[in-house]
């Protein structure tokens, strides 16, 4: 009788290490799932500010073409005036 009931706990200690594998295995391949998404939202990140970065650069680019073309109209408009 103790036999069978040491043999009934040496089998539930047995699945349970089992059990125990099995979820530090699945936790493993989680962590590292976790932390290439971790990466990849890094990377993402970093990209978002450097395209923010070209894209104020380039607004400020816009403006100062916009500028440049207004004042050449209004001295344009002024030589107009001027030849008549």
């Amino acid at each position: 009788r103790t036999q069978h009931k040491l043999e009934c706990l040496q089998n539930t200690m047995y699945s349970i290490q089992i059990s125990r594998d099995s979820f530090k295995r699945q936790l493993s391949k989680t962590t590292g799932y976790c932390e290439e998404l971790v990466k990849e939202q890094e990377k993402l990140l970093s990209e978002k500010n450097e395209l923010l970065s070209l894209l104020e650069e380039r607004e400020k680019e816009n403006k100062n073409i916009q500028t440049l073309g207004d004042n050449i109209a209004l001295r344009m408009n002024t030589l107009k005036s001027q030849l008549k």
